[in-house]
């Protein structure tokens, strides 16, 4: 007896044990609530990636790749797909685990045994099962494949995350320069108007003018108070994207300078076809239908039992009987698993069909994404031509200043014409900046930028 303790005892051993862990969703918020880009945890978490050597800390202005860096430390939306990934590699594991053999202790007593023999009857069997087909092959290959899918997805989701993070942070760039706009519009129009109003004292403007710049300066504050908010909702779309409150990157400075300089994205006629069939979504879509291809080559085995062996030892009335022999044979006589064959096939046919469907939007989305950036690049170059023509007229209307040829109302005037160009030349180079996250985005690949032939914004002084 004590030593069959003793084998129940090894064989528990290596068994799992259960450990509760329960979510506190009040001690969840307070630890959002304490994020910060300056935090030893997020300090860590940097310093254990490759790609960065952190000389300071905490970073006195933060580029993109830093702060996509902390949005794969802390952003949930990652964390829940690299959950998926993990789950699907144990379930791997599980799909790779033999049978275990079933023990049984068959136990009997006879009631009117004769001639003085024992009236037990008992003893150990084993009931080892085979599978046959290779059945544990192609579970094996179908989870693995499940969970090389999950990769890809988890890898879809990073970039998806790093292309949001672009978005959001063109988003910021564009709302300080158009704040920035707006407060240089702002200022002429108070002149224009303050000009006009000491005109129409004197009778030299007629009053219908005079409303008409003040009615200018109204509709100028007004688009000054949307484009901070704009600018509020990007820089909240930044800390959504990071994993972070929106008050902990509100001081935060961020190094945009990656969008003053309008480059043309390169990428060469036969390296685009290699990215758009490389697209992390497309693998995923690929190892998804591989899997089914596992999972019909497992249903189709399935049509041949598996073989049940017994062996065993019997102590019956004194004597001892070793048995061997097949415990059950399931006979595929009326059913050979035609059910479950139809059914994985039709899943087949269905990831096929999402394969297909999904490399035809890619293509579709590429080149999408690439009239899209010409077109955007086309109207930068009339932006820029314009801006070069109202330079000019600029200068000349302050070199009349300078001597008296014009007044300061005509040279204010000329000026406000000039920040109206200039805004909508800034407007063209960030739209060009946005074609080229869509068309990166569409080919899954960051497009090295030549010298372009847009020249860079200029501003007001």
């Amino acid at each position: 007896m004590r030593r069959s303790w003793i084998c129940a005892g090894l064989l528990l051993s290596g068994c799992a044990s259960y450990h509760p862990r329960p979510i506190d969703l009040e001690r969840q918020a307070d630890s959002f609530e304490q994020r910060t880009l300056a935090s030893e945890q997020l300090r860590l978490c940097l310093s254990a990636t490759p790609a960065f050597n952190l000389r300071a800390w905490p970073v006195a202005r933060w580029d993109r790749p830093m702060l996509a860096a902390a949005a794969v430390c802390y952003s949930p939306t990652l964390e829940a797909a690299r959950s998926r990934w993990e789950s699907a590699k144990a379930d791997a594991v599980g799909a790779g685990a033999r049978v275990n053999p079933v023990l049984q202790f068959p136990f009997e007593y006879t009631t009117n045994q004769h001639d003085g023999a024992s009236p037990y009857t008992t003893g150990p069997i084993f009931d080892i099962a085979l599978e046959t087909g290779n059945k544990r092959d192609h579970k094996l290959k179908q989870a693995t494949l499940l969970a090389q899918a999950a990769a890809w997805t988890l890898a879809n989701e990073e970039w998806k995350l790093r292309s949001q993070l672009r978005d959001a942070l063109l988003g910021v760039y564009a709302g300080q320069q158009m704040v920035d706009s707006g407060l240089r519009q702002i200022a002429l129009q108070r002149q224009l108007a303050d000009m006009l109003l000491r005109r129409a004292a004197v009778g030299e403007a007629a009053r219908p003018d005079v409303e008409r710049a003040q009615l200018r300066l109204n509709q100028a504050q007004a688009e000054l108070v949307l484009a901070d908010q704009a600018l509020l909702e990007a820089r909240s779309r930044v800390a959504a994207i990071v994993g972070m409150p929106l008050a902990a990157i509100e001081r935060v400075q961020f190094d945009l300078r990656e969008f003053e300089q309008p480059g043309s994205p390169s990428l060469p006629g036969a390296a685009r076809r290699p990215a758009l069939l490389g697209r992390t979504d497309l693998r995923a879509a690929l190892s998804e239908y591989e899997a089914s291809q596992a999972g019909l080559q497992l249903e189709v085995a399935r049509q041949y039992p598996d073989v049940h062996i017994n062996a065993g030892y019997t102590y019956d009335a004194g004597a001892n009987k070793i048995s061997l022999g097949l415990a059950s044979l399931t006979l595929p006589l009326l059913d050979r698993n035609q059910g479950p064959i139809a059914q994985a096939e039709a899943r087949r046919g269905e990831s096929a069909a999402r394969v297909i469907a999904l490399q035809d939007a890619i293509i579709n989305e590429a080149a999408l994404a690439q009239a899209g950036y010409l077109a955007a690049r086309q109207a930068a170059q009339l932006a820029s031509q314009a801006l070069a023509s109202a330079t000019r007229r600029l200068h000349s209307q302050s070199a009349g200043f300078s001597v008296g040829v014009s007044d300061r109302f005509e040279f204010v005037q000329a000026q406000m014409d000039y920040q109206a160009v200039l805004t909508d030349h800034q407007r063209a180079l960030i739209a060009v900046q946005r074609a080229i996250g869509v068309l990166e985005n569409a080919l899954q690949q960051t497009l090295p930028q030549n010298s372009g032939d847009l020249p860079p914004p200029e501003y007001a002084k």
